[in-house]
């Protein structure tokens, strides 16, 4: 494996770690299936059958995984309005240091 191969793929883990931290925070996901390890289909999958609020958490995970270009798109005052507070308080420590795959 050369230098570059081993950057690529330290960038990789590091991007499913944060990932993976930031999907955890959501109290929404506690139970959620493609949270650990990540997996956006499984994810996806689940979303399917979840409540709003769980919904709302994946959609925001799949655009920051995705970069912004998941669809549907997360609607981010559609989402507040229907979080909880710990769910609210997760997306905010995003937003104060934000950052995307």
């Amino acid at each position: 494996m050369n230098d570059d191969d081993q950057a690529r793929r330290g960038a990789r883990v590091s991007d499913l770690t944060r990932i993976e931290d930031l999907a955890r925070s959501f109290p929404a996901l506690s139970h959620a299936d493609g949270v650990r390890p990540f997996d956006p289909d499984r994810l996806e999958r689940w979303s399917s059958k979840a409540s709003s609020g769980e919904y709302h958490a994946v959609r925001f995970l799949l655009a920051v995984w995705s970069g912004g270009r998941a669809a549907p798109p997360f609607l981010v005052f559609d989402a507040l309005n229907t979080w909880d507070g710990g769910n609210r308080k997760a997306f905010q420590a995003w937003a104060a240091a934000p950052w995307a795959r």
